[in-house]
């Protein structure tokens, strides 16, 4: 007889009488479920009128707050689109990459002269402002050299790319591995991964550096860190100062637009990784290059427009 005095509780399911419950809607939660619901929800009182019945049963079913799984959620969709925005640009990268056409350099029978390190003009680097033309930031060699250490006078190299962009897009790449006239080091493989292996029945490089050369002819010089590659180039043999260009450093580039609360360092890999640039190779010379040049152009771009 006192049936029609009940009803089933919305969230445990049980039945109880109306008069003892609290009304949700067109709902009736029980006094367990009401205190059980605000034990979890601490300090949030009256949790059943602040959230809907299903976040509710979400809540008493992971033994969780609501406001700790709305986090979580929202934590996770993040990740999903992180993981969504990642995957897009490591194919927007790899279509990049795909479409250079890469080139081999000719061998030549004639051997190129080394030079001495202390006989490099004295020369500056330009700096990318907003007044800078449009098509300086469009047109550009890119360069990348792995090396077997850090002197040019005594160290080999190990890759040569260099990456020419025309209108803002790379289209070709001259690239080699290089022949060392001594073993590569275990320390330099860990670091490069080029093993002595890889290199065995590459050119040496007095028979290729000529090619570099005339591929960088007309075309200012862009690089990471750039007078790294410059002084082991030089010796080597290849011609920067011939003709009048403009040198860029990205390296420095990176040290104006971003601050010690963007990156924690200026490494290649940390600037990447802080733009969403996503290298298969990292320090290989064709990959460093490639990031590199998109530096460049994308940086130089928000400079000049903002």
């Amino acid at each position: 007889m006192f049936e029609k005095y009940k009803d089933k509780c919305i969230l445990c399911g049980n039945m109880h009488f109306t008069f003892l419950m609290n009304k949700k809607d067109n709902s009736y939660i029980c006094n367990y479920c009401s205190k059980l619901c605000d034990k979890i929800n601490y300090p949030r009182r009256d949790s059943i009128y602040c959230y809907s019945i299903s976040d509710l049963k979400k809540s008493m079913q992971l033994d969780k707050s609501v406001h700790s799984i709305k986090f979580e959620e929202e934590l996770e969709e993040q990740k999903r689109k992180r993981e969504a925005y990642i995957r897009k640009r490591k194919k927007e990268y790899l279509d990049t990459l795909k479409d250079i056409k890469m080139i081999s350099p000719n061998i030549s029978t004639e051997k190129t002269k080394r030079k001495y390190l202390k006989d490099i003009p004295i020369f500056n680097y330009s700096s990318v402002r907003k007044n800078i033309p449009q098509y300086k930031l469009e047109n550009f060699v890119v360069i990348d050299t792995e090396t077997t250490g850090l002197k040019p006078s005594s160290d080999e190299i190990l890759e040569i790319s260099a990456i020419k962009f025309i209108d803002a897009n790379p289209v070709e790449c001259l690239t080699t591995l290089l022949h060392p006239k001594k073993e590569i080091p275990k320390e330099i493989v860990n670091i490069n991964h080029i093993t002595n292996e890889m290199v065995q029945n590459s050119p040496k490089i007095e028979y290729v550096i000529n090619e570099f050369s005339e591929f960088i002819k007309g075309f200012n010089i862009v690089g990471y860190n750039l007078e790294f590659d410059l002084k082991f180039l030089h010796v080597n043999g290849m011609e920067f100062f011939n003709e009048k260009r403009q040198f860029y450093d990205v390296l420095e580039l990176c040290r104006k637009f971003f601050s010690k609360n963007d990156v924690y360092d200026y490494k290649l890999d940390t600037i990447c990784e802080h733009c969403n640039l996503y290298r298969t190779e990292a320090h290989r010379a064709t990959e460093d290059a490639l990031v590199t040049g998109i530096l460049f152009r994308d940086l130089g771009n928000k400079i000049k427009n903002n």
